[in-house]
């Protein structure tokens, strides 16, 4: 059974290299019979006007810089992280308004196989994470002693204790709180909603907030072994 609901891909208009790169993804999402959306992405200098166009507040500083910054005064965010999290708020809304899970790709990914055929009964209450944010695939050793992984263990509500699923495949229970980054994952509407209202409490910031506490509860976060989609960092 073919997926049928949208795949979209956020690019960054301004920037030709981000173009380049959602052109490689179309192109390696065709191997695989599958369509691609473009979607343009909230340019980093109008992050002030889209917060407040959406209603929305956000907690960090954002300035034109590379690094995520925590003060026991302030907390800075690069303005790209903000208008990346609030593209994937616009993309929440949409899977709303949709009433159907999306697939929710960032410009730097690409496929390596095809999307995931047998997916839980709870999708819709679900984010499945398809994509290893690296250049490779996932692995128990690269999910180990992750930066994230210990980012989760400090700032989530959840913590989940280390396991071997190495011999797990197929659409498993997340061995982390947390997706491992934003570049390709699945939603659906029900979860989309509950990170609209979690965004609406706790302010915008960056996309990657996709854990386990956000989402409702155990059990409806989830990864695809072996991911379907790769994410080259370094290609532009």
């Amino acid at each position: 059974m073919a997926i049928k609901f949208p795949v979209f891909c956020i690019y960054t208009e301004q920037e030709p290299k981000s173009y380049q790169s959602f052109v490689h993804c179309v192109q390696s999402a065709k191997k695989f019979n599958i369509e691609v959306y473009d979607y343009k992405s909230v340019w980093k200098e109008n992050t002030s006007e889209v917060i407040k166009e959406l209603n929305l507040f956000s907690n960090f500083k954002s300035i034109d810089t590379k690094k995520t910054i925590f003060t026991p005064d302030k907390k800075i965010i690069p303005s790209r992280r903000l208008a990346n999290g609030l593209t994937h708020y616009k993309l929440y809304q949409k899977c709303v308004q949709l009433k159907t899970p999306i697939v929710i790709l960032e410009h730097d990914a690409f496929f390596v196989g095809p999307l995931p055929e047998h997916l839980p009964e709870n999708l819709n209450d679900s984010i499945i994470q398809i994509s290893s944010h690296l250049k490779f695939q996932m692995t128990v050793v690269s999910t180990e002693f992750c930066w994230r992984s210990n980012q989760m263990r400090k700032y989530g509500k959840t913590q989940k204790p280390y396991r071997d699923w190495s011999n797990e495949s197929g659409i498993i229970s997340h061995p982390l709180s947390g997706t491992n980054g934003t570049s390709g994952y699945i939603i659906g509407p029900n979860a989309a909603q509950s990170m609209i209202d979690y965004v609406r409490e706790n302010g915008i910031a960056n996309a990657d907030r996709l854990r386990e506490d956000h989402i409702g509860g155990k059990d409806n976060l989830y990864l695809q072994v072996p991911q379907s989609v790769h994410c080259n960092h370094y290609r532009w």
